[in-house]
């Protein structure tokens, strides 16, 4: 979740946050969320009515209470169980986006594995070329580069228990500066 450096101040919604994180995941589990969050609302908007009681004036507070959450929680999940679940389905559209997408970057490089097809690719289609390179070996890709601030983490791969943290850089030079040494070591550190 990103914030700004404003104190506190959120750049996104909870709804931006969702479709990130939906995107984020594998599109299946998007998909799976998307279901399963229809019929978790969904039973909830359709409980039945508080039943009318007639409450004694210590009670009144109470019974007014129970009324009133009944109604929030109806109210919310009626919205929630058609909002919730397009969500998570758009957001499944977006990975499995990406993941054609790099599939296709990945053929395109095997097809001409020459340094012009990597010179050719955006530092963003680089970062899902590494990404589809390591998914294909049994890693699990969360891409978290992109055009916004990454913290230097391009790629974060996990194979069972082990989790490993990619910084992607393409050169076109074959030496590599002394500034960017110390970056990646700070990263690191």
């Amino acid at each position: 979740f990103e914030v700004s450096a404003m104190a506190g101040k959120r750049d996104e919604s909870v709804l931006e946050d969702l479709l990130k994180l939906a995107a984020a995941m594998p599109w299946q589990v998007s998909v799976a969320i998307a279901v399963i969050s229809f019929f978790v609302f969904h039973h909830f908007a359709t409980l039945p009515p508080v039943k009318p009681i007639v409450a004694q004036p210590g009670q009144l507070g109470q019974a007014l209470g129970q009324g009133l959450w009944h109604a929030l929680v109806v109210g919310f999940a009626t919205v929630l169980q058609y909002v919730v679940p397009v969500v998570f389905l758009a957001g499944a559209g977006i990975a499995a986006y990406r993941r054609r997408r790099a599939a296709r970057l990945h053929a395109g490089v095997r097809a001409d594995p020459t340094p012009d097809a990597l010179n050719r690719m955006s530092p963003v289609e680089f970062e899902h070329l590494v990404g589809e390179a390591f998914r294909r070996k049994g890693f699990t890709v969360e891409a978290r580069g992109g055009k916004g601030p990454d913290g230097g983490v391009d790629v974060a791969l996990h194979m069972g228990r082990d989790k490993y943290l990619v910084q992607c850089k393409r050169w076109r030079s074959r030496q590599v500066g002394v500034a960017t040494v110390r970056e990646l070591f700070g990263v690191m550190t």
